[in-house]
This record gives structure tokens, sequence and C-alpha cells, in this order.
């Protein structure tokens, strides 16, 4: 006798539907399976699309799709709401020493007296650390800071009184290697700082001055911006004299095709130090292994030099630079 022709209709229904879901059931297990092994393999040759295209061609914004900075587990950290300076004191009368842009991260290491600034760790300056103001950025686990005295008495490296040659600016102003503007810009100064006065151009529209902050670096400033305080006997420097950027015959060097940033080192996780402005010139000293960034003479900062991305630059006469290592 046939079982299965025992089996009431009914119970048969139930059994088809039953097999039914089951092979159903294992029918989804296998494509989800499936899709994920896809999807892994996927996102594994788009990272190394994107290394590949990073080493092709430096560029910043496919290398922050990989570049990344931890920092310790429960550390205080702020991220600015927009691109801001980092200065060199805990208030605005202080100057800019780099840049932290809108998608970095910075470490807190203390906070001012007065609440309004914030210290954060600078590991590629000499000082250590740079100051950012407080309502310009958001905190994680600050709560525990403790607050840093500021070393420096005074922002200004110039006395107030005496006979010295001094200029205050009024308003925030660049310092360039040469008395005009398509000179490159080493440094700048910020509204209400003072600096020491060596010269004037012939024309007298350029004063020839200490860079604040520096051990012995010069530079220029338009007098459009400062006021000049016993500067009326400060000797004429001509362009022979002139601090400006000089290059000797087969120097390797670079152009810059379009607006650079110059960095403390050679990835974008490192701090802004500077800029080079489309079809400045600068000296190159040195290269990564990977070539995909060069070293160049920098006065603004405390080593003298900086890093820019070899893809928004043409270099010349490279053969012979040396690679650096950070």
């Amino acid at each position: 006798m046939n079982f299965w022709k025992q089996v009431p209709i009914a119970t048969k229904i139930y059994l088809a539907i039953l097999a039914s879901l089951v092979t159903i059931l294992v029918s989804l297990v296998i494509v989800r399976v499936s899709n994920k092994s896809i999807q892994e393999s996927t996102l594994w040759r788009l990272i190394t699309r994107q290394q590949n295209n990073v080493k092709a061609t430096g560029s910043p914004m496919v290398a922050s799709l990989v570049a990344t900075v931890t920092f310790p587990p429960g550390s205080a950290l702020l991220h600015p709401t927009n691109n801001i300076s980092i200065l060199d004191g805990p208030g605005d009368q202080y100057q800019a020493i780099a840049f932290l842009e809108k998608d970095q991260t910075a470490r807190i290491v203390g906070v001012s007296q007065d609440k309004n600034w914030w210290a954060i760790e600078l590991p590629y300056f000499s000082i250590g650390r740079g100051w950012v103001s407080t309502e310009k950025v958001q905190v994680e686990n600050a709560e525990n800071v403790q607050i840093v005295l500021q070393e420096t008495a005074t922002p200004s490296d110039v006395k107030e009184n005496g006979n010295d040659a001094t200029v205050m600016a009024i308003a925030n102003v660049n310092v360039r290697s040469g008395p005009d503007t398509r000179f490159m810009k080493i440094g700048n100064i910020k509204k209400g700082r003072t600096a020491e006065v060596l010269g004037v151009s012939e024309d007298r529209y350029w004063w020839l001055i200490k860079l604040p902050d520096t051990k012995n670096v010069q530079g220029w400033i338009s007098r459009d911006y400062v006021v000049a305080r016993n500067a009326d006997n400060v000797p004429v420097v001509g362009p022979a004299s002139a601090a400006e950027q000089t290059l000797a015959p087969g120097s390797p060097y670079l152009v810059a095709v379009m607006g650079v940033n110059v960095r403390a080192g050679p990835d974008i996780t490192y701090a802004i130090v500077g800029q080079l402005t489309q079809g400045q010139l600068a000296e190159i000293v040195g290269t990564t292994r990977d070539g995909l960034w060069w070293q160049i003479k920098y006065p603004a900062t405390d080593s003298d030099t900086g890093w820019v991305a070899a893809a928004y630059v043409k270099a010349e006469n490279t053969g012979s630079v040396p690679v650096v290592t950070q």
C-alpha cells in the first residue's frame, strides 16, 4: 500500500507549503553570503584602486580616503567647524603659525585661564603646541583639561620703548621674500603685532623687517598695512641686497601650477604651515621615496623647510634631489 496516497490532502498541502518555505529560506541564505563576498571583494578593489591612484597622482582628495590619524583612547579632541588658524598664543593678537582644516582632528593639551582658547598638540613645531579659539571648534572628552599658562609675557618681540624702528600691523598682512607682491609669501603678521624694521625699499613702499618668532628670518611687508615708528632713518635696501628668493643656475626648483598648501611633513595629516600661490617658485631640497611629495626651502618654519604635493607643481632639474625620510 502506498503510504503517500493515504496522507490526507490537507496534510499534503501543508507539507508542500513547508517545503517551499524551506527552499526560499535556503535561497535567501545563499544570496546573502554571495552578496557579502561580492561587497568585500568590491571594497578591497576600491581601496586598492584608491591607493594606486594616490601613488600615481599624489592627489590629497584621494589620499584623504586612506590617510588616518589615531589618538590614545579617551583623548581630549577638537574638530574645527571651518578652516581656522592656529596661533602661537591664546589671543587674537598672537601670530598664526599653521592652519587646521575643517576635516582634521587635533588633540587638546590644555586650556587658557579665561577658558576662551584651547591649546592643541603640534608635534611638528619646536614649541610643541598652538592655540585655537573655543568658539570655532567642537570638542569631546574635554571635561578634565588642565589650565595652561602662556610662557611668553607678551606676543611682541619688539620693545615698545626706546628708539628701535618698528612697524605695527593694522591688518593681517603677508611677509614676502622681496619688495613686491610677485615674491613668495614666507610668513604673515597678525593685526596688532609689531616687528623690527631693518630697512626700506628704494621706492619706500616696502619695509624690510625681522619676521617675529624666528631666529633671523627677514622679509618684506607693504607700508599700506602697517604703522611705522622711529623708521625715518632706516637704510635703503636695494634689490641686490634684498632678502629675495634666488636660485643658482641648475638648482632643482618647482613652480606651483595652482594654489597649494605647504605642510610640515609629506602627508595631508601634517599641519599646514603656509601656501604657494599659482606661479610661485620654490627651491627643492628633497623628495619622498615614492616621489609624491617635494621638500622645499621655506623660511617661515623652524626647520626652514616645508612639503608640497607633487601633483600640484611642476618640478625642474630634479635628477639629483635626495630622498628624505621622516
